[in-house]
């Protein structure tokens, strides 16, 4: 289950609605997807997902924001758990 403070930045990035939420939005996904990279290399894990060198932090917005948007019965866990779930989906390791 999500924290209370979980929850608040699943429906800021669902929200779309201010240039402030994009931002938050951005540098959140970009904290999970850089940790998540992080972790995996320090203890030598396979990722959950492969996301391209090429792909714009505006990209991973998207992503997660159409995650959430093709997920709402899921919105009740993490944040960061729905945008790896997220990633996951879009870029698989093959």
């Amino acid at each position: 289950m999500a924290s209370p403070k979980s929850n608040r930045m699943v429906k800021l990035c669902a929200a779309q609605d201010t240039e402030v939420a994009d931002a938050a939005c951005q540098a959140f996904v970009e904290g999970v997807a850089g940790a998540t990279a992080f972790y995996g290399a320090a203890q030598q894990m396979t990722l959950p997902f492969c996301i391209p060198a090429t792909t714009t932090s505006a990209e991973l917005v998207a992503v997660y924001r159409d995650y959430l948007d093709d997920n709402h019965a899921l919105r009740q866990f993490s944040a960061a758990a729905l945008a790896i779930s997220a990633f996951r989906a879009r870029f698989p390791c093959e």
